[in-house]
């Protein structure tokens, strides 16, 4: 389902509930407020209906406290039922004639008795009614000039009544009985009681119900209020209703119906006019970004971009995706770039390894012919030489700029003379220049310290790479080497030659790792691009900086400057040039090297048979007993069966890597069974950390292949000297 269907989805079904919540929450809020407006209107009427009751009791007592005088009891009925001329008092009861007129003798007898019929005449006191009076003990021996009035109960009718002891003759002589008012609690009463409350009234015998008011709805279109009122002795006697029509709650319902009705209409006006902006403000956009990104997807062309779509959310999701798109065309044309500068690294690469392997094949090829004269064989060993050892240099720079990109690579801080270490580089180097026929000097333009803190071995290999290419590019002139100094703690070696030089954009390549100034310059001149590359980031390591400014056709000036460490007491040098000499002059005879291995048996562990003949031979010809194994296994069996039977092995050269079992695994089992003999790992693993996985291992010292034939001698002379001598092992 796509967004714009799930967000008109979620907009009607909560708009829907929104509505549903709305409409019964206001039906809640309407239905109970007319409700209480309802309840309350009847339960006025109930009270008016209440106080007209009361009203009729109170006209009854003035009736009775007006005719209860010394007068003939029948003439008393008559007059208290008499209706005067023009009373027509509509606010109230009050001109209308008692219902039934009655005088109850002392003895309890009715001795007079009259009440009005339905059609209005006045008639004899019905037995049955007579009977009821005469019986209710309330209005019995009433106490002179008291009053009682209230309701009565006459059998199945109940009445409004009201008595009043009759007076004597005589003063201070007892009652001769009790006038009785009464008005029946019927159709009529509750007619007038409803004409004058404007309410509908009807009276009902109270049965059992308790006493107060209550409120029922009747069906749908009235409202029901009861009034419970007691009789004369405090019992529920006439229950006085009032129904009332709902005309409210009707016009609630309508107006919950146009309510409804208007909150659809404006409801569904919203919903369709929030979703047409919200599908042309919002969906619309992310439609259209969706469909660009698409398009991006399927043509794979990361120029395209996505169109402005204003400056809210959406427009700045827009412009960060056009920002990522112009990040990842920006790094595909850098991989793009890297890629052709890995390419042609790759082809000179191939080049400059093809090139001394094929002087060192060609001239081995040369030295088996049998005709070859001694001077000759000798400069094609010299050539082959040379030629490895430029194979062995490139893949110390692949090694060194590969330890480098992996954060691998380390340098050490020693205190290194300067002078001794430049006379050593233009040592190394001049042979090279004068080959050219170029001259190679050394100058300074200012004291320099006479030692530094830095790693000397890292620093003279980026001088020697600087002052080889100096010579390479240069074929007129020479190369001087300037010493002076950038700062306070920064010593500044300068390479200045007088070569072709360098145009700027050529110059703003110069430090790219695979990379030269262009590929004519690797055409004519050879080389991998790796060297300056090299010597910038070793120098970085070393707290400096390479930089280069050339002129086109003139030459050449690369500045080296690194930091110095803390100078407080080293001396300062004004001729670096005397100093070299001096010291030159000064050294005494080399002494040798304890290379002596007469008597020594050392145990050769490798698995290529041009390797074995070759360290065999190195120690042989030193005087050592040398024992060759093909494996790791057959080391550890060896070396483990001489420590019990004989004198142990004085040494083992081990390779690390070898089948069945490794030099590491041989390493560390023997040390684990007790040899305690100096291990030389001899291995081609020369990567950042193969030195410490060797020595981990359990070896005493780290030399990596090709071998140098000198060093590994005197590696071997100085442990052999410096182990004590082996015994064989106890049983």
């Amino acid at each position: 389902m796509l967004l714009v269907h799930k967000t008109m989805l979620v907009l009607g079904l909560a708009s829907v509930a929104s509505f549903a919540l709305l409409y019964f929450g206001m039906a809640t809020v309407v239905h109970d407020g007319f409700d209480a407006i309802e309840n309350a209107a009847v339960e006025r009427a109930l009270h008016r209906v209440q106080s007209a009751l009361g009203q009729e009791l109170e006209l009854l007592s003035s009736k009775v406290s007006d005719r209860a005088a010394n007068e003939d009891p029948a003439t008393l009925v008559e007059h208290a039922l008499r209706l005067p001329a023009g009373d027509t008092d509509r606010e109230t009861i009050v001109g209308r004639r008692p219902d039934f007129a009655v005088v109850v003798e002392a003895a309890g007898a009715a001795a007079q008795g009259l009440c009005v019929d339905a059609a209005g005449a006045v008639v004899a006191l019905p037995a049955g009614l007579a009977a009821h009076l005469q019986a209710a003990r309330v209005l019995q021996h009433l106490p002179s000039d008291s009053l009682r009035k209230g309701i009565l109960r006459c059998g199945d009718r109940l009445a409004l009544v009201c008595a009043r002891p009759l007076a004597a003759s005589t003063a201070g002589a007892e009652a001769r009985g009790t006038l009785v008012l009464g008005r029946f609690a019927d159709a009529q009463l509750a007619a007038d009681i409803g004409q004058l409350t404007e309410s509908m009234v009807a009276f009902l015998p109270a049965g059992e119900a308790g006493l107060g008011s209550t409120f029922a709805v009747a069906g749908a279109d009235l409202v029901v209020g009861t009034l419970v009122l007691p009789d004369l002795d405090g019992q529920p006697a006439l229950a006085a209703s009032v129904r009332q029509s709902r005309d409210l709650h009707a016009a609630g319902e309508q107006l919950l119906r146009l309510l409804l009705l208007s909150l659809l209409g404006v409801g569904s006006l919203a919903l369709f006019g929030g979703a047409f902006g919200l599908r042309r403000l919002v969906l619309a956009r992310l439609l259209q970004l969706r469909n660009t990104a698409h398009a991006i997807t399927a043509s794979g062309d990361p120029g395209l971009e996505l169109p402005a779509v204003g400056s809210d959310e959406i427009g700045s999701l827009a412009a960060d995706f056009n920002a990522v798109l112009r990040r990842l065309r920006a790094s595909n044309d850098d991989l793009l770039r890297a890629n052709q500068q890995r390419s042609a690294f790759l082809a000179n690469v191939s080049h400059e390894i093809r090139t001394p392997l094929n002087a060192v094949i060609g001239f081995a090829d040369l030295l088996l012919l049998p005709d070859i004269a001694a001077e000759r064989r000798l400069d094609y060993v010299q050539t082959i030489r040379r030629n490895g050892q430029h194979l062995l240099a490139m893949l110390n720079d692949l090694l060194d700029i590969s330890k480098i990109e992996a954060g691998q690579m380390t340098v050490e801080r020693v205190a290194c003379a300067v002078a001794p270490l430049l006379a050593e580089v233009i040592s190394l180097m001049q042979p090279q220049a004068s080959n050219k026929g170029l001259w190679l000097q050394l100058e300074q333009t200012g004291p320099v310290p006479a030692a530094i803190h830095t790693d000397p071995t890292r620093l003279k290999q980026v001088l020697l790479n600087l002052v080889g290419n100096a010579i390479k590019f240069t074929d007129l002139g020479g190369v001087r080497i300037v010493a002076g100094m950038a700062g306070p703690q920064q010593l500044q070696l300068a390479v200045t030659d007088t070569g072709i030089g360098m145009s700027e954009a050529q110059q703003r390549r110069l430090f790219v790792a695979f990379a030269q100034a262009d590929s004519s310059t690797t055409r004519r001149f050879g080389g991998t691009g790796l060297g300056l590359a090299l010597c910038q980031q070793l120098t970085r390591l070393l707290g400096g900086e390479v930089t280069c400014s050339s002129v086109l056709d003139e030459g050449s000036t690369f500045s080296v400057v690194v930091a110095t460490g803390p100078l407080d007491g080293v001396r300062m040098l004004t001729s670096l040039l005397a100093e070299s000499r001096q010291r030159r002059d000064a050294k005494a005879v080399p002494p040798r090297l304890p290379h002596e291995l007469r008597d020594r048996r050392i145990l050769l562990a490798d698995d290529a048979p041009d390797n074995q003949r070759l360290v065999a031979f190195l120690l042989r010809k030193a005087g050592a007993e040398v024992e060759i194994v093909g494996d790791g296994q057959m080391a550890a069996d060896r070396i483990l069966g001489e420590l019990h039977q004989r004198r142990p092995f004085d040494l083992v050269v081990m390779d690390m890597q070898m089948p069945l079992m490794d030099g590491y695994a041989a390493t560390s089992l023997v040390r684990e069974r007790g040899f305690r003999g100096p291990i030389v790992a001899l291995t081609a693993h020369a990567m950042s950390g193969d030195r410490e996985m060797c020595l981990q291992a359990g070896c005493t010292e780290y030399l990596a292949k090709p071998i140098d034939h000198a060093q590994l001698i005197a590696v071997v002379a100085a442990l052999v000297a410096s182990a004590p001598a082996p015994s064989p092992a106890g049983p």
